[in-house]
């Protein structure tokens, strides 16, 4: 029984060690929604100006990004009114296509911060609605690249299967080792199920915001990738 014990330590760690650096980059999906983000992201808004981005800077480089987080598709979309600046990125990989706790890693908490930023307030799991229901509960963050003074307001969700996935109460700068080690073994055994990473960022409070039409426009389409609260009912 002691060496079984052994043995299980050992594959554990080996998972724990060599599985992210197995060939996942080159991973293709069992099966994927493809490109399809843009169609369900997508709103006409009325005052608000935006422009599609790719990924930059605070995604540590286009390039570099693209390689180590394989996604099927994303969207990546700036709006400004005025001096405001709102964003929503969203990120998508089909089933089999990327382990979830590679995805869980690259939060703002540790991608931003390692790209130079400084975490500055943090809340768990905050509720939030929009037009006629409720979201799931979100990471809320602050965030300041120095030396600018400016405030980065920061809320994210990582979605796998539909489901929540349970960050904790916690900054993620560096992943929940129970987390990691029990993903890992979910992923080597039974493989990844589809997934969405969601991020919203402004350069004001979102409180002063929120209630504009044209950005109660835009989060109400996250409902189209899975991120309204099943527990809420819509108003009809």
């Amino acid at each position: 029984m002691r060496y079984f014990w052994v043995f299980l330590g050992f594959l554990v760690l080996g998972i724990v060690v060599f599985l992210p650096n197995n060939p996942f980059k080159n991973r293709v999906a069992k099966s994927s929604l493809g490109l399809h983000l843009k169609d369900s992201l997508s709103v006409p808004v009325k005052e608000w100006k935006y422009q599609d981005l790719d990924l930059g800077s605070t995604e540590r480089g286009t390039a570099r990004t693209r390689q180590i987080l394989n996604f099927d598709d994303h969207f990546y979309r700036e709006y400004r009114l005025g001096d405001t600046i709102f964003s929503l990125y969203v990120a998508y990989w089909g089933e089999g296509k990327m382990p979830a706790q590679l995805v869980a890693s690259h939060t703002p908490d540790r991608c931003w911060v390692e790209g130079g930023m400084k975490c500055l307030d943090y809340r768990f799991n905050e509720n939030l609605s929009v037009e006629n229901f409720s979201l799931r509960p979100a990471q809320w963050r602050i965030f300041k690249k120095p030396p600018s003074e400016e405030e980065i307001y920061v809320l994210y969700w990582h979605l796998i299967d539909g489901e929540l996935y349970d960050f904790g109460e916690r900054l993620n700068a560096v992943p929940h080792p129970l987390n990691w080690i029990r993903d890992a073994i979910k992923d080597a055994l039974l493989g990844t199920s589809e997934q969405y990473f969601v991020r919203l960022a402004s350069n004001v409070p979102f409180p002063y915001i929120w209630e504009h039409e044209d950005i109660q426009r835009i989060v109400s389409t996250l409902k189209n990738i899975g991120l309204a609260d099943p527990n809420s009912k819509e108003s009809i």
